[in-house]
């Protein structure tokens, strides 16, 4: 596995826990409290305790489930940061040191087929030839010379790792982290359905706070 697969793995097995914490947030929220003192619970009636009582775990829901998204956005922010650095690594890995501009002008204009020729000639200098074929790769991979790009990864075996990091970073998911949570994740419990029944015409929670 390569390295940029292996932090999207990491990542995504990170973000599913994320998920995974919010199947029993109905559960939680039903364990709550309201919160209210004995006094003001004596001055509420049944159904107002009720309200009061369901208004106060729906919000305390809401607000884990805003904070797991916030941690499932980071997430997805810190594995955007990582590929990039490990795109970067792998770019450098890849890139010629001390060539010439002219080499590069030169290679510039080759075909595909005279890229090709290049790196045979080039395999042939040993690690002598190792900048010159780098070369050549980047010249291919810019120029989308896929199958230049193929030959030479299986003629240099050792390009094979860095080259598939950058390929994998160039794939991103269809959606964005938003998007995402909110597909997978579970809802937060509302008042209403806490409740089991429509909401009464006076909401005492509501009432409370004003």
């Amino acid at each position: 596995m390569g390295r940029i697969q292996a932090l999207k793995q990491h990542y995504g097995d990170e973000q599913a826990k994320v998920l995974n914490q919010l199947a029993g947030l109905g559960y939680r929220a039903h364990q709550l409290d309201d919160g209210l003192t004995a006094a003001t619970r004596n001055n509420l009636s049944e159904k107002d305790r009720q309200n009061v009582r369901a208004a106060a775990q729906a919000a305390a829901a809401e607000e884990e489930r805003q904070a797991a998204k916030a941690e499932y956005i980071r997430l997805d922010a810190e594995r955007t940061a990582a590929i990039e650095e490990a795109r970067l690594a792998a770019e450098a890995e890849l890139s010629p040191q001390g060539v010439s501009p002219e080499a590069v002008l030169l290679v510039s204009k080759m075909t595909e087929q005279e890229i090709l020729d290049a790196v045979d000639a080039a395999l042939t200098l040993g690690e002598n030839g190792l900048d010159t074929i780098k070369l050549c790769f980047a010249m291919a991979r810019q120029k989308d010379f896929d199958a230049a790009s193929a030959r030479i990864v299986e003629a240099v075996p050792a390009f094979e790792e860095a080259y598939e990091d950058i390929l994998e970073a160039s794939s991103e998911p269809d959606l964005g982290p938003e998007e995402s949570f909110e597909m997978f994740a579970d809802e937060a419990p509302t008042q209403q359905s806490i409740l089991g029944a429509p909401m009464a015409d006076i909401d005492a929670y509501a009432r409370m706070k004003q």
